[in-house]
């Protein structure tokens, strides 16, 4: 039985759409494993190069732009090492990456609150899906300024999702502060406090 021109047609729309969609998908996939590449050298080379004082970039494929880096943030436990932005920078956003809160210390800042901001989910941004595997006493750290900070997970709560956040901690220690929501509950922030335990030249 032939097919009449109409279903013809049809039949020809949809393999098309389906090699277009095929198409994207290779080629979206293909840029995501690029620029893992990118990223993961940038920051090797900001480790090993950091007392030099030089400037590393993170080029994007999608705008060619640069990007530098100013901090790294790791934690052994969950896998993370990822590159911060300086706080003034466009890409300093969720959107993009690890954000700096505007109103976050440095962590050079005596008795200062380094606070940091990610997305939880399953996006290629949510760089905080896994912080809710955090415990107390596990470690953070923070490459910044030709130094390590070693900070120890002291207090991890949640609260309800109001826009604002609510951190509790000891202001007479230097304290990094990470926040995400909660996969626990839509309507919760995952608030995780850690202390500063050691800074060493790195």
């Amino acid at each position: 039985m032939q097919l009449s021109k109409r279903k013809m047609v049809r039949v020809i729309i949809i393999v098309f759409i389906y090699l277009l969609f095929l198409l994207f998908w290779s080629a979206r996939e293909y840029m995501s494993i690029k620029t893992n590449e990118i990223r993961e050298n940038s920051i090797s080379i900001f480790l090993k190069e950091m007392s030099s004082k030089k400037t590393f970039n993170l080029a994007t494929l999608k705008s060619g732009e640069v990007i530098d880096y100013m901090a790294i943030l790791e934690i052994p436990k969950i896998g993370l090492k990822q590159g911060l932005m300086d706080i003034n920078s466009r890409y300093n956003d969720i959107n993009y990456n690890i954000a700096i809160h505007e109103l976050s210390d440095m962590p050079d800042k005596e008795k200062g609150n380094f606070i940091l901001m990610a997305h939880s989910g399953s996006s290629g941004v949510s760089y905080f899906k896994d912080l809710d595997d955090l415990e107390v006493d596990d470690e953070v750290n923070v490459y910044y300024g030709n130094m390590k900070y070693v900070y120890q997970v002291g207090y991890i709560y949640e609260e309800e999702k109001t826009g604002i956040v609510n951190i509790d901690r000891d202001i007479t220690r230097s304290s990094l502060t990470m926040t995400t929501c909660s996969d626990r509950d839509d309507n919760k922030q995952l608030v995780v406090i850690s202390y500063l335990i050691l800074k060493e030249e790195y």
